[in-house]
């Protein structure tokens, strides 16, 4: 049996509380997008082998669910496409649960989409990477449960809605220093907790469940926008100690400020960047924008439009 899995991308949009003086810490909103993806296929081998892109990544991942599972045989996985690393659209988690899908379907071990994510070591501080694989849409998480008894277990979805189909995402990937990740990351992190203004996660809150959730139901694109504005504000903030400025890097703040100029609904810095991201209302208003951004920014950058994709990974076995 051969396995192909395609995966979609994600934004991250925000974390809700770095503090967790209430037993549960950061808690996510991100947004399902249909692209870049990663697409693999996998299928049983006599030897382990691994081709394609992101080869180094793809072995690692591999033989860490293989070794966790306790399965003795070898595969092949070959790695058609991938989501660029580290520039804030969920490259890895992608990467390890669609290798993790993979090898569960070929060797029948039942297991869910959580456990698999739990297995490779992903959501550890953000679920919706793994929802977005699962689910795809509009996510809010739960966070991570701070009691002991709780520590490895993934953050509880809490929200999961759908995004207009006509809503597009104008994209743009500037040539700058890759995101944190890693241990530079839970180091941020930990200084981010110790400066955080403490009125900032329930500011967060209360737009998050009385304005943001209620305008994905309403599909209202400017009561979303400005939810969306509003919290990217609020999380950069609560970053500014670590990264420098409400934005990781002025030409992100720059590209910002301009999409905002020319009709975006909302725009923001998606993780910890460089990818940053406005909101339209469809693809021929983004579509606009596109090219005069490459334009005003500095530095060499990628742009391109993605739709909101309100489905998770494609699995096809065959």
């Amino acid at each position: 049996m051969k396995v192909k899995v395609k995966s979609p991308s994600r934004l991250h949009l925000g974390i809700i509380d770095l503090k967790g003086d209430l037993g549960r810490i950061y808690g996510s909103i991100g947004v399902t997008i249909d692209k870049p993806n990663v697409v693999l296929t996998a299928e049983k081998n006599e030897q382990f082998l691994i081709q394609g892109a992101d080869a180094a990544r793809t072995r690692l991942f591999a033989q860490r669910f293989l070794k966790r599972t306790k399965v003795a045989e070898k595969v092949n996985i070959e790695v058609e496409e991938t989501i660029p690393k580290h520039v804030g659209l969920g490259s890895g988690t992608q990467l390890a649960i669609s290798i993790g899908e993979a090898l569960n379907r070929i060797f029948g071990l039942g297991l869910s989409i959580e456990e698999i994510a739990t297995l490779m070591g992903r959501g550890r501080i953000s679920g919706v990477g793994l929802y977005a694989f699962k689910n795809g849409g509009f996510i809010v998480d739960g966070g991570i449960d701070l009691k002991a008894k709780a520590k490895g277990k993934i953050p509880p979805l809490i929200f999961r809605g759908e995004v207009p189909d006509k809503w597009c995402f104008l994209i743009a990937v500037p040539s700058l220093e890759r995101g944190l990740y890693g241990n530079r990351e839970i180091k941020a992190f930990k200084e981010a907790k110790l400066t955080v203004n403490r009125g900032i996660p329930g500011e967060i809150s209360r737009v998050v469940l009385l304005k943001m959730i209620p305008s994905i139901l309403d599909r209202d694109i400017e009561s979303f926008g400005w939810s969306l504005s509003y919290i990217e504000r609020k999380v950069g903030e609560a970053f500014k100690a670590v990264q420098g400025g409400v934005f990781r890097d002025p030409v992100i703040g720059e590209g910002v400020r301009f999409l905002i100029r020319k009709g975006a609904y909302a725009a923001g810095q998606s993780s910890w960047g460089p990818a940053f991201y406005g909101l339209y209302g469809n693809k021929s208003e983004a579509e606009d924008v596109k090219y005069e951004l490459k334009d005003v920014l500095t530095v060499k950058t990628n742009v391109f439009l993605a739709s909101p994709q309100n489905k998770g990974a494609e699995v096809k076995e065959s």
